[in-house]
């Protein structure tokens, strides 16, 4: 027994010592609790923080690296969001109505039953992003990416599409 301890001793250190094991990524707590009191956050650090079911509404996280981060639930109606990182993001049942979220990179998120009704997602990149009976009820994607985007039961038809990138690469001026 002694024995195999010794070898996953070894073993873990040479797999350490040649760089295959990253460290954890996490959010900076300070900036988790700055958001939680005040709702204001620009350029935080919030990268695979879980805050479900929060409520940051007319919030500010201009800029913020929420890459991974778990919004599930979360109400960030009216939050100014541009240039957010949400990429790999999960955001199921979330009120993103009204927000502001130019050039947000929502690349491969997870977006499920959230509301985006009247959001400004302007340059925005939408990228390989699962889109889930997500209302975009008069939501600006002028010139958005989303490419290699999967709608399933999300309706395009009331949102604002002017050099906007389709899922299937071709581009839509139909607003324009």
């Amino acid at each position: 027994m002694l024995l195999w301890s010794l070898l996953l001793i070894l073993f873990l250190w040479c797999v350490a010592s040649f760089g295959q094991i990253k460290p954890a990524l996490a959010a900076n707590p300070s900036h988790v609790l700055q958001l939680q009191s005040t709702h204001l956050c620009a350029r935080c650090d919030l990268s695979h923080a879980s805050l479900v079911l929060a409520n940051f509404a007319g919030g500010n996280l201009l800029a913020a690296n929420a890459e991974g981060a778990n919004l599930t639930g979360v109400n960030l109606s009216r939050m100014i969001m541009s240039r957010i990182d949400l990429r790999h993001g999960t955001l199921t049942n979330t009120d993103l109505s009204g927000a502001k979220m130019i050039l947000a990179d929502l690349s491969y998120a997870k977006l499920r039953r959230s509301d985006l009704s009247s959001a400004n997602l302007e340059s925005a990149i939408l990228k390989g992003a699962v889109l889930e009976r997500v209302k975009l009820d008069s939501a600006n994607l002028y010139m958005a990416n989303l490419s290699d985007a999967r709608l399933i039961n999300t309706d395009l038809q009331s949102a604002h599409l002017c050099q906007t990138i389709l899922p299937d690469r071709s581009i839509s001026n139909r607003d324009c």
